[in-house]
């Protein structure tokens, strides 16, 4: 088996250039989805029941879609919904912030139940 790279080698500016945006996307998304996933698990951990309510509803609507269709109901609604265009950059990062909060959420919440016990 003759494996042979010398096609590619004009592509690696492009190929480079890929990696590093997925990078700063994933980068992104970690970020927001840890700040947001971390307010709504605390949310789900107060005494407040529409907070709990709303963020039940979140993290039922984030798991339960999957993220292809987030991505797509994002880039592609949001000129109907709002009235302008989400570069896809971006809309790739908050759809992967909006999906990583709901198991942020869900993965940090349950360690904070012991704490919502002192109050």
């Amino acid at each position: 088996m003759n494996l042979d790279f010398t096609d590619i080698i004009p592509s690696m500016p492009y190929i480079l250039e890929g990696v590093y945006t997925t990078l700063q996307i994933a980068a992104l998304a970690a970020l927001f989805g840890f700040l947001l996933g971390t307010i709504i698990a605390l949310c789900k951990i107060t005494t407040i029941k529409p907070l709990i309510w709303l963020s039940d509803f979140y993290t039922s609507i984030f798991r339960g879609t999957p993220l292809v269709l987030q991505l797509m109901i994002i880039y592609f609604a949001s000129p109907q919904l709002f009235g302008f265009q989400i570069e896809g950059y971006w809309a790739a990062v908050l759809a992967f912030s909006l999906n990583s909060a709901a198991y942020i959420c869900t993965c940090s919440g349950y360690p904070l139940k012991p704490v919502s016990l002192l109050f």
